[in-house]
């Protein structure tokens, strides 16, 4: 029978594969006996705790196996994994866990350390397990025996909105187990592949090279992505046979490869999603890699992935994002709900079992992005607006044109103006704020940031980029800081953001 949770994927290859190399994190190297083992203790530790069904665990971690192992176990216990990102600082996790009123916090001692003061204490604060501690295990390595069901919460995957604060996407376990069959589909992943995971856990992307890995009894190789030619090298050493990025992590691969020379016989798929991969950048890989293949993806969390590109037409169409992903339908829709003909620009829109249960705790936000399909009325049958607006060939090949809202999308990471205006506003030399986005081919977009200080104030704009990276993860700090007198206003008196990035 095909698994339909998220932790039955590491149940089934731990009974098929128990002695291969299920996860290589530096010099460890753990089956998937030793992984499922090890989840096992530190599910039952949790419900031990009192962690029941439907509770939220957080999991944070830098990149390793103890955050793989953390994932797990929470879906084990049949508890919600909340994936904290690495870069977060202590408000933004705090502001995560009480928003979702998290139960538990995995963890590593070191890592609590550096976060405990900003997180809240006493009465309703989360417990918390250190996972590089063996007495945070139990000794049981059972299977826990869990009622969940397919409908049930696997996980929340935090993404910034447009209000300035993040956003929980609630993904079922039949989301995430459905997302990992259509990418294991069209990628051809099996047994026998060895997947390079550099991106993080607490991107759904990311999420999804765990999964897909461990449903076929691959091997996943972890590593944080901060040189190209260390993570050529670790590809070449580790056989690996498929790795996943983002613009910022595939260009500098692209150009290391070019550099350093050397063939990757082995390396079978790149994928790119997160942003759009510049034209030159795609040719450029055929001559890095000319015997892998690449897959251009668009996708959104609240729907995961949506389209991917054949690469038997990158050659014709190297700037189209493909044709829906299997599982799901993709329409181009009219503002009247009317389908778009072809040429025609309209908003994508999801249909089918990857789309989202929406936002943890926002019924409205829900309603605006997760809407009945507006074709007909004659069943339930919600499918997810994307807010981005495409267009379609003749041949049903579909092609990206720009985003609805002012959300900046930088590095593959969704991100909120009003997130990094408010933190400009917590230097008390700072009057007024504007952040936008302008486009960059390696980035997808470079955040810039518009300041008006004080009268009297002498900051320097590298002293604000100072603060920014204080306040800030570093995926949000700004990479533009201009100083200006006045900001350019609309005729309702707020910023006129697109003078602003027309100005740039």
């Amino acid at each position: 029978m095909n698994p339909f949770l998220v932790h039955q994927f590491l149940e089934r290859s731990a009974a098929r594969f128990p002695d291969k190399v299920a996860l290589v994190d530096g010099e460890r190297r753990m089956t998937y006996r030793e992984v499922n083992e090890r989840a096992n203790r530190l599910s039952r530790a949790l419900t031990e705790r009192g962690v029941r069904r439907g509770d939220r665990v957080a999991v944070h971690f830098e990149k390793s196996a103890e955050e793989a192992l953390a994932i797990f176990a929470a879906a084990k216990a049949g508890a919600v994994f909340v994936v904290l990102n690495a870069a977060l600082r202590a408000p933004q996790i705090s502001y995560v866990l009480g928003d979702c009123a998290v139960k538990a916090v995995v963890t590593s001692s070191a890592r609590w350390k550096a976060l405990e003061d900003g997180v809240p204490s006493g009465a309703g604060a989360p417990l918390v397990l250190f996972a590089d501690e063996k007495g945070a295990y139990s000794r049981d390595r059972r299977d826990p025996q869990t009622e969940v069901l397919g409908e049930d919460l696997a996980a929340i995957v935090y993404t910034s909105g447009s209000t300035g604060k993040p956003k929980g996407v609630m993904l079922t376990h039949q989301n995430l187990v459905v997302g990992s069959e259509s990418v294991s589909s069209y990628l051809g992943i099996t047994a026998r592949d060895s997947i390079l995971s550099l991106l993080p856990f607490s991107f759904d992307y990311g999420l999804n090279q765990l999964l897909t890995a461990f449903a076929a009894g691959g091997t996943v190789v972890l590593k944080k992505f901060l040189f190209p030619a260390d993570a050529l090298e670790l590809a070449r050493r580790e056989k690996i046979t498929g790795l996943a990025g983002i613009p910022t992590i595939l260009i500098p691969l692209i150009q290391a490869a070019s550099e350093l020379g050397g063939r990757f016989p082995r390396l079978r798929y790149v994928t790119n999603s997160g942003g759009r991969l510049p034209v030159p950048w795609v040719r450029s890989f055929d001559r890095a890699f000319p015997e892998t293949k690449l897959y251009l993806m668009y996708g959104l969390t609240e729907a995961f992935r949506s389209t991917y590109l054949d690469p038997s037409e990158l050659g014709r169409r190297p700037d189209s994002i493909g044709k829906a992903v299997p599982h799901a339908e993709i329409l181009v829709l009219g503002p009247d709900g009317r389908e778009c003909a072809p040429g025609e620009v309209g908003e994508l829109v999801h249909r089918g079992p990857l789309v989202s249960k929406g936002y943890w705790g926002r019924p409205e936000e829900t309603a605006q992005k997760i809407r009945q399909n507006p074709l007909h009325r004659d069943f339930h049958d919600p499918v997810c607006f994307s807010g981005d607006f495409v267009k379609k060939d003749e041949e049903g090949f579909l092609y990206f044109i720009g985003r609805r809202d002012g959300m900046i999308k930088c590095a593959g990471y969704r991100i909120s103006p009003g997130d990094i205006e408010e933190a400009l506003f917590r230097n008390e030399a700072v009057r007024e704020a504007a952040v936008v986005g302008i486009g960059d081919d390696t980035l997808g977009q470079k955040i810039m940031a518009v300041v008006v200080l004080k009268k009297g104030s002498r900051l320097s704009e590298a002293e604000l980029l100072a603060h920014c990276a204080r306040e800030l993860p570093s995926y949000m700090t700004p990479q533009i800081l201009r100083v200006v007198e006045a900001l350019p206003k609309t005729p309702n008196g707020k910023p006129d953001r697109a003078a602003l990035a027309l100005g740039a």
